[in-house]
């Protein structure tokens, strides 16, 4: 009697723990299969907590009698709400979805019926016939758990294999139980009670273990595919393409995480790569980012997690079977996350060196061709050219050994600029002054003219070269780009300054809008003399560099509009 006492105390502490875990995953859920497994412990619990209180003999209280068959009752809803919880997972098959509640509602009805509990060793024939329900509608309905979820773990990732095969042995035990408990002879009583009790804590550590694992265990469960991870990772440090990234990263997540499918978005929502998505995944993926907003980290729906990037999404689709999402997963998930930024970060880094690189070989071929060219036209045939030839060609070096000496000195300005941290004053700079320091710099052109609407009162926190640079690159953008009439304005908001420049030409095209602060951006010049599309670049460096923003706008009615956000001194 001493050992079922201590079984029936640990049995306390076993459902009681599981029912708090079920409890928690379906406040943290909110999902079906959550909710039924939580109501699946939550009635072990409750059954043995209240069944602990009773007496042994019930027939010499008959005041408990209903209370007892209502216990008993709502005990048979244990391997329903367990089947519930299969099939909210995986359709089950029709006959068994129909049998289910049909079983659990003649037992319940059965069990309420009862006339009396029988004396030990006088079981009449309807105890029997009862007896043999109730273990047939457990059975069967644990029994279909245990196999679904044994099945449903071929093919998945280590973790949630071991994680599903601890849940059906769990259900096996269940099972086990109830069978012992229907066909114990009664001379067998008390070792079967003792022997059904030791099997329950058996399936409550299984259960437990299948829906909560110990950090160590999942980690010993991890480790093949850590071994592989750590390889994607050794992978990863050496991709230089968005495409590179995905074929390693993406499969990687899917596994590690237990999921059955994985997707990776820009910002903008758009899909960069996928791996396991089906056709209805591939409509889901389309319904959620066609905000072309990128995603913030959570549960979007149960099984579909979402991670923010700085550059966009990852979304991971957890299986069907795949067990839940825990602290631990998102923690990990967050690491992936962070991995995944670096690993695009070096990409855009790459592409952008690359792009680089070669628009700078294209600006600068065309003026040293024609240096080259009209140097050898002179070696050549200078003694047979006239004097007025001979200054056209010297004129056409000269005009392109200027161009190629401020596309070197831009290029060499942004690369610094972009590369080493520039040591910049902030003060409070006036933009009147800075406005004429500007036109000084770049007057206006034959045929155009510059309206200065700046207040002398108006100032704004930057640097003061750093600032009359910016505007005269914009003013120079104008002149190249725009309409005759520029406007330079400032006006202090209540929280920045703001500092425009409208020209009121064609505007900018609008397939170029977004890059037109990327190298070598341009558009058609008005004049027929392009720059060479690094002046926006640098001069959004430049803003940047001391706290402020720029930003592009078309003009009304027509027309470019330049803003340059700028912090309001310190009072």
């Amino acid at each position: 009697m001493q050992t079922i006492k201590i079984l029936t105390e640990l049995q306390l502490v076993a459902f009681g723990g599981l029912a708090l875990v079920s409890y928690r995953a379906w406040r943290a859920r909110r999902g079906k299969a959550a909710g039924w497994v939580a109501a699946a412990f939550g009635i072990v619990a409750v059954v043995i907590v209240v069944g602990h209180q009773f007496p042994q003999n019930l027939n010499q209280h008959p005041d408990l009698f209903w209370p007892a068959k209502g216990l008993l009752a709502i005990l048979m809803l244990f391997p329903y709400c367990l089947y519930r919880f299969m099939a909210s997972l995986k359709p089950q098959r029709p006959w068994l979805h129909q049998a289910g509640p049909t079983m659990t509602g003649i037992v319940i009805g059965a069990t309420l019926a009862l006339p009396y509990f029988p004396q030990p060793g006088h079981r009449p024939a309807w105890f029997e016939l009862y007896t043999l329900a109730l273990v047939a509608q457990w059975t069967v309905l644990v029994a279909t758990v245990a196999v679904g979820l044994w099945n449903a773990a071929r093919g998945e990732p280590a973790i949630a294999r071991r994680r599903l095969r601890l849940l059906a042995l769990g259900s096996t035990g269940m099972a086990i139980i109830i069978l012992l408990a229907g066909a114990s002879p009664v001379g067998a009583r008390q070792g079967i009670a003792i022997g059904t009790q030791s099997l329950s804590l058996v399936a409550a550590a299984l259960f437990g273990l299948g829906f909560a694992p110990p950090r160590f265990l999942r980690k010993s469960w991890l480790q093949h595919e850590e071994e592989a991870f750590r390889g994607a990772v050794a992978r990863l440090m050496t991709a230089r393409t968005v495409e590179e990234v995905a074929e390693v990263l993406i499969p990687a997540i899917t596994s590690m995480v237990c999921g059955q499918a994985a997707a990776l978005t820009d910002s903008r929502g758009r899909l960069i790569a996928s791996y396991g998505l089906n056709g209805s995944l591939e409509y889901e993926l389309e319904a959620m980012t066609t905000i072309g907003d990128s995603l913030r980290d959570g549960e979007i729906r149960p099984g579909l997690i979402a991670m923010g990037l700085r550059s966009g999404s990852l979304l991971i689709w957890a299986s069907a079977f795949t067990p839940y999402f825990g602290t631990d997963d998102m923690s990990f998930l967050r690491y992936l996350a962070d991995l995944a930024d670096l690993a695009l970060e070096r990409c855009e880094l790459f592409a952008r060196e690359r792009s680089f690189i070669a628009n700078a070989s294209h600006e600068l071929r065309t003026p040293l061709t024609t240096i080259a060219g009209m140097a050898g036209i002179l070696t050549d045939t200078w003694r047979q050219m006239n004097l007025e030839t001979i200054e056209d060609c010297l004129d056409a070096i000269n005009r392109q050994s200027v161009r190629v000496r401020d596309l070197v000195q831009n290029l060499l300005d942004l690369s610094h600029i972009e590369n080493v941290t520039p040591a910049v004053a902030l003060r409070a700079v006036s933009l009147a002054e800075a406005g004429r320091s500007a036109l000084e710099a770049a007057p206006p052109p034959s045929g155009s003219s510059v309206e200065l609407e700046v207040g002398e009162g108006v100032a704004a926190l930057a640097d003061v070269r750093g600032l009359e640079r910016a505007l005269t690159n914009l003013l120079v953008n104008a002149y190249r780009y725009g309409g005759p009439r520029v406007r330079v304005e400032a006006r202090t908001l209540e929280r920045e300054v703001l500092l425009t420049v409208t020209d009121n030409g064609e505007g900018v095209p609008a397939d170029l809008v977004p890059n037109l602060f990327d190298p070598f951006t341009r558009g058609p010049a008005t004049g027929g003399i392009s720059g060479s599309g690094l002046g926006l670049a640098i001069t959004r460096e430049l803003v940047e560099g001391f706290g402020g923003r720029i930003g592009y706008e078309a003009a009304r009615p027509s027309g470019a509009r330049f803003a340059l956000h700028l912090r309001k001194p310190v009072a």
